[in-house]
């Protein structure tokens, strides 16, 4: 409901307004009738109300000296001016202070009523403005501290909109991870969504636990909430475990939800925040190792790989490989390593591993590019889970991993990679097709011959020895030459017209690829043309 203060000095119109007309049907509730303008500003101080209709002439302060006063303070409220005077000049002061709206009296119910609902509509169009740009603020400060963290920017605009308060403090990186437990017959694209959904809500509800807290920021990546705490004093930094267990409480209560957190060292200066951000995504690699709700230290992990050397990033790129390549052979070796590793360290987690496993499989599906097969898995998602869940050591979860990694051994061996080199020539005929694009980039050259951009990336490397920027450029700078020749075209025309977006790169990829500089090609090029050298 919107705060409606009426003051009037004619006792008999204040009265008939705040009872002769429905406010509470119309989501207006009356705060206060007042009869003089004093008793009106005490009101607004005291009720804070959203809308005041205000009687131009009243005594101890009048409807102008009232406006002024509100308007200094209480800028958001909308004023509605009541008056007998017809006269230019009031309404012309009226206008001045921003009154939202100017009655002459008489006036009817229907009119009074009308105008406060225009009031409170504007109330509520401001209200939603605000809001998006409150979002949109927090969203610009949470991609500032993503930018800060992960590669330690030094622009003073990036800085300052990040939401530290200085770059000089101490800081320390928190990678937190969840994930739910789908249901026996949960399909993955579910599961996937409402895992999104969980961490998203996770991330709003920390947002409000933090913002009572001066010393902590927070951003998504990917699927992780990623905070940064920001201390005066380094020794400030020896509480995080407990306070990241606290919040693991707070934003996961229920049983069905697997978290973990891996916590960097305490760093000196933003500029050393990315190398506190590392050592938490090390430390969160290791939570297969660790229990549900572990808070993981990169000080209780560093050095400690020997024992338990599963490290996921390695682990997810050979497994990669083996996809990209076909080969089933590859793959069964990682997954025989995998758990000849856990065997012999004896410390694994078996929940934990379990999660392991399912994130494995379903990264290995989702990289064979094939979508129906991907779907197939998909929908097998929370059985999946189950038959893990079910295995009471780690032999059985062996016997029920192997089921599904067999499933992809069979996919693999009946697949050969001649369709791929295919598809990498066409993506090479739609990058020649599309260079003077300056924000043509993998993604857009992937989805046209129907392949992931890593994929393809990887592709090119191996089909064509190069990479997909080198290519690009190449292929750029190949134009380039051929416009450079032409004396219509200037020179710093044609960075442009071949897909650059700065003539400077362009100059230095140039130079690199032709060993000359733009200018000094283009001389040589009208040289030739003129029997010159």
């Amino acid at each position: 409901m919107y705060k409606l203060l009426i003051a009037d000095d004619d006792e008999i119109i204040c009265r008939g307004l705040g009872t002769c007309i429905p406010w509470e049907e119309n989501n207006i509730e009356i705060t206060g009738l007042v009869y003089d303008g004093e008793m009106a500003l005490e009101c607004v101080e005291r009720e804070k109300p959203d809308i005041v209709i205000v009687d131009i002439n009243m005594p101890f302060m009048d409807g102008i000296e009232f406006s002024y006063a509100v308007r200094q303070n209480y800028p958001e409220i909308k004023i509605i001016m009541l008056t007998a005077y017809k006269e230019f000049a009031y309404a012309q002061k009226a206008v001045k202070l921003q009154v939202f709206e100017y009655l002459t009296k008489p006036f009817t119910n229907e009119e009074v009523l009308e105008a406060v609902r225009r009031a409170a509509d504007a109330l509520e169009e401001e209200r939603n403005y605000r809001s998006r740009i409150q979002r949109n603020l927090g969203m610009i400060q949470e991609k500032n501290l993503e930018e800060l963290t992960l590669y330690g920017t030094a622009e003073e605009e990036t800085i300052k909109n990040s939401g530290i308060c200085s770059p000089e403090n101490y800081f320390q990186a928190v990678i937190l991870y969840l994930r739910r437990i789908p249901g026996e017959k949960e399909g993955g694209k579910h599961a996937l969504i409402e895992d999104e959904v969980a961490l998203r809500m996770a991330a709003d509800k920390l947002r409000t636990l933090i913002s009572r807290e001066k010393d902590c920021s927070l951003f998504l990546q990917s699927n992780r909430i990623v905070l940064v705490f920001e201390y005066k004093d380094r020794n400030a930094g020896k509480k995080v475990r407990e306070r990241i267990t606290g919040i693991m409480g707070e934003i996961a209560k229920e049983d069905t939800v697997f978290l973990a957190g891996g916590v960097g060292r305490v760093c000196h200066g933003a500029e050393r925040l990315p190398s506190s951000y590392q050592e938490a995504v090390y430390a969160l690699e290791q939570r297969y190792g660790y229990g549900n709700r572990s808070v993981i230290l990169y000080t209780a992990v560093q050095g400690k790989a020997a024992e338990y050397d599963v490290e996921l990033p390695a682990v997810r790129k050979r497994l990669q490989e083996g996809v990209q390549l076909r080969s089933s052979e590859k793959i069964r070796q990682e997954v025989e390593c995998l758990f000849q590793k856990l065997k012999r360290t004896g410390k694994a987690n078996l929940p934990s591993v379990q999660f392991l496993l399912v994130e494995l499989l379903r990264f290995c599906w989702e990289m064979t590019e094939e979508g129906e097969l991907y779907e197939t898995f998909l929908k097998q998602y929370g059985q999946l889970f189950s038959r893990m869940i079910a295995a009471r050591n780690l032999w059985e979860l062996r016997e029920a991993a192997d089921m599904y990694f067999n499933n992809l051994y069979n996919y693999l061996d009946a697949q050969n990679t001649t369709d791929i080199e295919k598809r990498v020539n066409q993506a090479v005929e739609f990058i020649k097709e599309n260079f003077p694009d300056p924000d043509l980039n993998l993604n857009d050259v992937a989805r046209h011959v129907n392949l992931s951009a890593s994929y393809l990336g990887n592709s090119i490397k191996k089909y064509k020895k190069t990479s997909y920027v080198s290519l690009l450029n190449q292929i750029r700078i190949d134009n380039a030459k051929k416009l450079l020749a032409r004396p219509d075209i200037k020179t710093y025309e044609v960075a442009f017209l071949v897909g650059f977006n700065s003539s400077q790169y362009f100059s230095s990829s140039f130079k690199k690829s032709t060993g000359m500089t733009p200018g000094a090609y283009r001389e040589s090029a009208f040289a030739k043309q003129n029997g010159v050298g």
